[in-house]
């Protein structure tokens, strides 16, 4: 026996056009529209994996900007540190 919630549940995916559509067409349509969902599900898959390799590059081009900035304050530490020595040879 077939449901009885699926007719309406076909008709509310397909919309008017279910009206003249027999069993067969039906699926056929159903069938069609499954093919085109996996190709898109396909599709953004494929994005998904761009997208996560781009998120793991930022990441590291992320983390070696962070590395910079670390060197560059230690370098303006030491360049500090040094010009108060400079500073205080000159003062004697």
């Amino acid at each position: 026996m077939i449901n009885p919630l699926i007719p309406a549940t076909v008709e509310k995916i397909l919309g008017p056009r279910c009206q003249h559509l027999q069993v067969g067409d039906a699926l056929g349509v159903v069938s069609s529209a499954a093919t085109e969902m996996e190709s898109s599900a396909r599709n953004m898959t494929s994005i998904t994996e761009i997208a996560s390799a781009q998120s793991t590059a930022v990441a590291a081009a992320s983390e070696e900007a962070s590395v910079n900035v670390q060197t560059v304050a230690s370098a303006a530490e030491e360049l500090s540190a040094l010009v108060r020595g400079i500073f205080r040879q000159a003062q004697k």
